[in-house]
């Protein structure tokens, strides 16, 4: 639970950097759902982020694409 706290923690202070509230939102209850060790509530949730991430890896690598980094 520990771990999925500290990386949910992670997610989330990299989307809300980029304004990317659409990943940072789900992000954020996995943080409080490792937090308050209830791991079982984790899977819809993650449901909910795989795809954000996804969409959120295509814009970033977009970005650096366009501007050379």
């Amino acid at each position: 639970a520990r771990q999925m706290e500290r990386t949910a923690h992670t997610i989330k202070s990299s989307a809300r950097y980029f304004g990317a509230a659409v990943v940072a939102g789900p992000a954020l209850s996995l943080e409080v759902i490792g937090r308050e060790d209830r791991v079982d509530d984790a899977p819809p949730v993650l449901e909910e982020l795989r795809p954000r991430l996804a969409d959120f890896y295509e814009a970033l690598e977009e970005l650096v694409n366009a501007t050379g980094f």
